[in-house]
């Protein structure tokens, strides 16, 4: 096990982005069921840059094992902990992913992938 999935501790949710069809009829972000993943979720802002190529700051980053595609929403927390009948974004504590990159060990065996929200 490497350091980097160690790190990996705490329970979130995640709402991946529908891939066929990223908005609904209401211009709301289309997001397949809750997904229980393990993370490492950091409170503080980092400048990034966006997928449209400016720069952004993010309010939290979250490191996870998976790649998740911008317009997710991520939550800290279990499923279990969930609102019933309540969409993604009103979920409390849920936000949307705002930018993700990875990157990879010398040998790209292994990646760091990071989250920012």
């Amino acid at each position: 096990m490497s350091l980097l999935t160690r790190m990996l501790r705490q329970d979130a949710v995640l709402w991946a982005i529908d891939p066929d069809a990223p908005v609904d009829d209401f211009g709301d972000p289309r997001v397949l069921a809750p997904v229980a993943i393990k993370v490492r979720w950091t409170d503080k802002q980092v400048e990034y840059v966006a997928s449209d190529k400016t720069k952004a700051t993010s309010n939290s980053v979250v490191y996870t094992g998976i790649d998740v595609k911008p317009g997710s929403v991520l939550r800290l927390g279990t499923v279990g902990e969930l609102v019933a009948d309540t969409r993604a974004l009103d979920q409390p504590g849920a936000f949307p992913v705002k930018g993700f990159d990875k990157t990879p060990n010398i040998r790209a065996t292994k990646w760091v992938r990071k989250c920012y929200l």
